[in-house]
């Protein structure tokens, strides 16, 4: 309550002395806009710079400080550079403090070239640039996805030897999960070893983006050796316990914008979770390491962390593709399959890719007259009704019935649907009628005999 009357106060002493005949002067004034801001009354700061303007009394830069790094804090850009303006028409000069407090307020924001015109007047009035003068531009054009923008720029601050750059976590993680969004995965690399050099810790979103890079790019190597990295960090003593801004709602708000300093002692990393994996996997997939990803579905499982639909997909074409030590045609369309009968039980829907990755697994295999048995089999055993209703699995059984010549038990799966008041989809009756027509061609005289 007394912080809360403390503005009240302040304006009150304005308008006694007013009435008594004195006339407030810039300190008086200056302190006044101090309470008001520092009290969260910031409406109140525009109008005695009105107040003061109109009684003539010259205005200083601490009139504006606080209400820019409120904007700042707040991501409010635009008041942010009409504050600037208004600072300017009132024949003040901004300096190192007022411009970083405008560039702040970008961080939150996708407006990187607004903000790089401000770091260029910024430089052109001879003040020296830092970390901070290069967070706004380097972290909301990693916001926008300007990859590019965010790594020149980022090049641009080290080339420059910018003081205190290592203090700021907010830009080399931003600049991180740009690059490994964009798929950049060298300079997603290249920003993460810097960030780990500067003796800051990389965010669990800057490791995920850039194993998403790694797994797209099928650098197998690259991302086992940065989820080992995640798994020591999470699990590693020395990460400390709980981290200080859990108590502190405003440490933890300016920490998650970057503007406070963080240390690896105060933070844990989250442990990888089902992106993590699901991206060295992905790696593994698309380089042939077939042997690999089943390893890190392994870990995957010690670590209780439950595999998705991707996850899934992932392997399912992993299995189908063979691995790198493995002949021509060593694909593994059992453990494909089984894959199948494991998302069914773990009831994970199994999708339209699924069903393409098994069939080209089991295509890989050559061994449809097998695949269609096991599939049966899973359709006899325990749970029947729910494998029947399931229209992919479905799908999938047709068609190693229709490759198998065994149409019938492709007509077989359509009745239990129908019994279970399953509607088939398009698709099961399409691979229905695909089928009926793979089965080899009877010789003409038999047809024609079978025509009279």
């Amino acid at each position: 309550m007394a912080k809360a009357k403390r503005w009240a106060d302040a304006l009150s002493l304005l308008s006694r002395m007013r009435a008594a005949g004195v006339a407030p002067n810039t300190h008086c004034y200056s302190n006044a806009i101090l309470a008001c801001c520092r009290c969260g009354e910031y409406h109140h700061a525009p109008l005695l710079r009105r107040e003061m303007a109109v009684a003539g009394v010259p205005q200083t830069l601490t009139c504006y400080r606080l209400e820019l790094e409120h904007f700042g804090n707040k991501g409010r850009w635009g008041s942010a550079l009409r504050l600037l303006s208004e600072l300017k028409e009132a024949g003040l000069t901004p300096d190192a403090k007022v411009y970083n407090g405008v560039l702040d307020a970008f961080a939150q924001s996708k407006e990187w070239a607004r903000a790089k015109d401000v770091l260029r007047e910024m430089a052109s009035a001879g003040h020296e640039l830092h970390a901070r003068s290069y967070r706004g531009v380097i972290v909301s054009a990693a916001n926008a996805g300007e990859w590019r923008v965010a790594w020149r720029t980022f090049r641009e601050m080290n080339a420059l030897g910018v003081e205190r750059s290592s203090r700021s976590p907010a830009i080399f993680n931003s600049v991180t999960a740009a690059c490994g969004a964009a798929g950049r995965w060298e300079e997603a690399l290249v920003a993460l070893r810097l960030t780990a050099r500067g003796g800051m810790a990389p965010t669990f979103i800057a490791y995920n983006a850039t194993l998403g890079a790694l797994g797209k790019a099928g650098q197998w190597k690259h991302a086992r050796r940065l989820l080992k990295d995640m798994q020591q960090r999470a699990s590693s003593p020395s990460t400390g316990g709980g981290d200080s801004s859990d108590s502190n709602p405003g440490l933890r708000e300016r920490r998650a914008r970057g503007l406070a300093r963080t240390s690896p002692r105060e933070e844990r990393l989250r442990p990888p979770d089902v992106y993590s994996y699901t991206s060295v996997i992905d790696a593994c997939a698309k380089s042939g390491e077939r042997d690999r990803a089943l390893k890190v579905l392994e870990d995957m499982r010690r670590a209780q962390v439950h595999p998705s639909l991707v996850t899934y997909n992932t392997l399912i074409l992993a299995c189908g593709a063979g691995d790198s030590e493995t002949p021509l045609g060593g694909s593994d369309w059992r453990r494909a399959l089984s894959f199948v009968e494991e998302m069914v039980s773990s009831e994970v829907k199994p999708d339209v890719y699924t069903l393409t990755a098994a069939v080209a697994a089991c295509e890989a295999g050559g061994e449809w007259g097998e695949a269609a048995a096991y599939l049966k089999g899973l359709r006899g055993g325990a749970g029947k009704d729910r494998w029947a209703r399931n229209g992919v699995v479905a799908q999938l059984t047709i068609l190693a019935c229709g490759k198998a010549n065994d149409w019938k038990g492709g007509l077989q799966v359509v009745r239990e649907m129908e019994r279970l008041g399953v509607r088939p989809k398009v698709d099961v009756f399409n691979a229905l009628i695909e089928a009926l027509g793979v089965g080899p061609q009877q010789p003409k005289r038999d047809r024609r005999l079978h025509c009279v």
